[in-house]
């Protein structure tokens, strides 16, 4: 165990959180994290990789990269490897020892099995999160000393339910097609596209649908479920299937999903009006769609500010005034903000944050506070920030205008 090493003078520790998003809808693939450096490691480049092969029973495996870099040519290190449960507290450990050149990796260490992952999801997945913590420790340092990187990296998954109507199908012939094309709703997602036709088998004309994916820039995984809409809004005939789209030609096919004739038999119950009616549920995971380093360690100074004009922050030259008002907010600013400055490009535009967002905007309800860390400012909503950050809360409670105080790093990282 890496916790057991006898001596930690002159020892640099390293540790990298990387939190993996939407972890049950990874389809069987490797997935790798941001690359992370760090003055403790001699300012090398590192990463790691998951590999995930659930159906051919090779447990879930992880490995440490060194990248190119220009630093030190070799680098010794004792590593270890967790998952990390609810509640903080490693659930699985392996570790090891390496002398890393540039560009080499350890060997895969098998963390734990898919399938038991995904049975125990309350303890190994929180929010359907698995969160992995990495810790490099270099001994006789030339730079002693703790640090840490966080990480994220989010799976798109997009759910879709809808009913697919067929008018006049009675009238239809074998050959025939009609085809449905469904734009993505997310960011990264593939456009799917569903085909029912008639084809005669065996004597009989039956209903056959597939379902394609285009735009397919990697693995995607769909699982998809149809049923027959009766006259009464019942399902029956359901059925449902799951593929993983590897090459352009794979297609999941439902062959065949219901005879003709069995519709016919009953028209007043499954052909309302001559119209089949499908409720059709599907559900794409379709890769990451968001991968990149969160904050860094040692904590960081924040400052909080009413939200004033650029022009009037060099008022505030004192660490801390008083007030009781909050001043108008820059709308130059916020019109920045609508074209993207500081807003990530891959928060998806049916997120709920994002919509509520939206919506203050049109009730014209503007953000009343900017958090400034640096160089960088963060325009927020003053009612979510409260609800989210007690410590906020009393802050303004007491009508401080701006003050200049200190966050760990993970607090910052939780609002």
């Amino acid at each position: 165990m890496i916790a057991e090493i006898d001596d930690d003078r002159d020892v640099a520790c390293f540790t990298f959180i990387w939190a993996i998003k939407n972890y049950s809808e990874l389809p069987c693939f490797s997935v790798h994290s941001p690359w992370f450096s760090g003055k403790l490691l001699e300012n090398t480049l590192w990463s790691l990789s998951l590999v995930d092969e659930v159906d051919s029973g090779i447990p879930v495996a992880c490995r440490i990269e060194r990248g190119i870099d220009d630093r030190k040519e070799n680098i010794n290190v004792n590593f270890s490897l967790e998952i990390i449960g609810a509640d903080g507290l490693p659930l699985v450990t392996k570790s090891g020892k390496k002398c890393f050149e540039k560009f080499s990796r350890s060997e895969w260490l098998q963390l734990a099995d898919k399938i038991g992952i995904l049975e125990e999801k309350r303890k190994f997945l929180p929010n359907d999160t698995l969160t992995l913590r990495c810790q490099l420790r270099e001994k006789n340092s030339s730079t002693p000393g703790t640090d840490i990187f966080f990480a994220r990296t989010v799976l798109g998954v997009e759910k879709r339910e809808f009913f697919w109507s067929h008018k006049e199908f009675s009238q239809m012939q074998p050959g025939q097609k009609r085809s449905l094309l469904l734009q993505p709703l997310q960011m990264g997602a593939p456009k799917i596209e569903l085909t029912l036709y008639l084809r005669q088998t065996s004597g009989e004309n039956n209903v056959f649908i597939e379902l394609k994916i285009s735009d397919r820039k990697e693995l995607h995984c769909v699982i998809a479920k149809i049923s027959v809409v009766d006259a009464d809004g019942r399902l029956s005939h359901t059925k449902g299937k799951g593929i993983i789209f590897i090459v352009e030609e794979d297609c999941l096919k439902f062959e065949p999903f219901i005879k003709k004739v069995e519709l016919l038999a009953d028209e007043n119950c499954y052909l309302i009006n001559d119209v089949l009616f499908l409720k059709c549920e599907l559900k794409t995971s379709f890769g990451v769609v968001f991968c990149r380093l969160e904050n860094y360690g040692y904590g960081l100074t924040t400052t909080v500010e009413s939200a004033l004009p650029a022009n009037s922050t060099s008022d505030f030259k004192s660490s801390e005034q008083t007030s009781n008002s909050y001043t108008s907010y820059n709308s130059d600013s916020w019109s920045d903000l609508e074209n993207g400055n500081d807003c990530s490009e891959d928060c998806c535009s049916l997120c709920p944050l994002n919509i509520a967002l939206h919506r203050l905007q049109k009730d014209g309800e503007i953000p009343g506070l900017r958090l400034t860390n640096g160089s960088r400012s963060f325009y927020v909503h003053k009612s979510i920030l409260l609800d989210k950050s007690p410590a906020f809360k009393k802050l303004i409670d007491e009508n401080m205008t701006t003050k200049y105080f200190d966050l760990s790093t993970q607090y910052l990282h939780h609002i």
